[in-house]
Parts: C-alpha cells; structure tokens; sequence
C-alpha cells in the first residue's frame, strides 16, 4: 500500500498546543510576571513530539508493514538540521567579534560543536552548571540543549521497538510503560539528589515522551 501523502493527518490542535508551550517558554524568559513556570512548556513539548512521532510510525506500519528507519531518521535530519547548523554558524560569527577570544568565545565553540554532535545536554551538564543560575543567559546555545534531548530520542526510537519484538512481551505499549515508569522514579529521585543532571539528561526526560507515546 501506498503511504498517505504529507499532511494527510495533520493535527491543527497540536500545532496549536506547540504554539502554546514555546510562548510560554518565551515569556518566561522575558520576565514576564506570573509565568515563572513558563519553562514547564518545554515538557509539554517533549510530551507532544512523543504523541506525533509515536502516531505517525504507527501509522506507517498498519499501512506499509513495516517502518523504514532510514526514512524515519533522514526525515528529522532535513527537517531540522539546516536551521541548527545555521543557529550554530550566526551564533559562532556574532561570538567572533563580540565575545573575549579567550574563556567566553572558546565556551561558546565548544557549545557548538556539542550542539552539532547532537550533545549539546550533556555539554551543559558538565560544563555548565543549572539552567536556573544567573550566567546562563550568557550563553547564546544555551536553548539547544532541548533539541539534544528530543534528537537523542529519535536516535532511541528505533531501538524501542527492536526490544518490543525481541522479548515478545505483548506488544509496543507494555514496553513504553515500562520505560516510562522506570523514568519518572529516576527524575523524583533524582530531582532531590541530582537537580542538574536530572534537567538534562534523556533518561529523566524519557517519561514525558513516552506519556505522549502512550497517548498516541
């Protein structure tokens, strides 16, 4: 069978919902009174990428058969690589000529080159310290560490579904529970112990993928 074309299942809602959890987290960088849990949007949206990406390779197997990964990964990279390359390159050109050489523009290329490794969390973990503390919006990648997180689970994707077939346990959905579940104990404990690495990291951040997963 043929696949639908693009757009054949566009979900206007859901692209109003995106529209609704970036404004709120560019209001809460604004400073905008009576929303400092604007950062709270960026879960949203993490829940809402889990929802379409978990829809569409639904969808794809009822109709096809089968998922072509290939496909499914060169999707995302088109879709979102050209505009982060040219983010990384008009940060890097400002930093040259308005950030000191040393110490301020050698921790903006070091950013880039996380960002362009699809690491940029994990830079920011080490390196960096909370998104929460007052340097940070000293920091022009500073906002790509979302991205890292939601391209890492595209990279993971694939292998979720290889474990569902492999341990025959009933089915996709029993699998993303299970991943879920074990996610959100790591983050409320981790959120008390380890604030930090629980921001950043993908594996405090699967829960709220894999509730949009299970929406879906």
């Amino acid at each position: 069978m043929r696949l639908p074309p693009y757009g054949a299942h566009y979900r206007p809602e859901i692209d109003g919902l995106r529209a609704v959890a970036v404004m709120a987290v560019v209001l809460y960088h604004a400073r905008i009174p009576g929303l400092s849990g604007g950062f709270a949007g960026v879960d949203v949206f993490f829940a809402i990428s889990g929802y379409v990406v978990m829809s569409a390779l639904r969808r794809e197997e009822a109709l096809a058969g089968r998922i072509d990964w290939i496909r499914f990964l060169v999707r995302r990279i088109r879709r979102l690589l050209p505009m982060l390359l040219a983010t990384i390159v008009f940060c890097l050109l400002l930093g040259y000529w308005l950030l000191a050489p040393f110490g301020e523009f050698q921790h903006l290329s070091k950013s880039a080159m996380a960002a362009a490794g699809l690491s940029a969390n994990l830079y920011l973990w080490r390196y960096a310290g909370s998104y929460f503390s007052a340097g940070v919006e000293q920091m022009p990648l500073m906002h790509l560490w979302s991205l890292s997180v939601e391209e890492q689970f595209y990279l993971l994707t694939p292998l979720v579904f290889l474990l569902a077939r492999w341990q025959q346990l009933g089915g996709l959905s029993r699998i993303i529970l299970a991943l879920t579940a074990a996610s959100l104990a790591v983050t409320v404990w981790g959120a008390l112990e380890h604030p930090t690495a629980t921001f950043y990291l993908p594996v405090t951040r699967t829960w709220e993928f894999g509730l949009g997963a299970l929406a879906a």
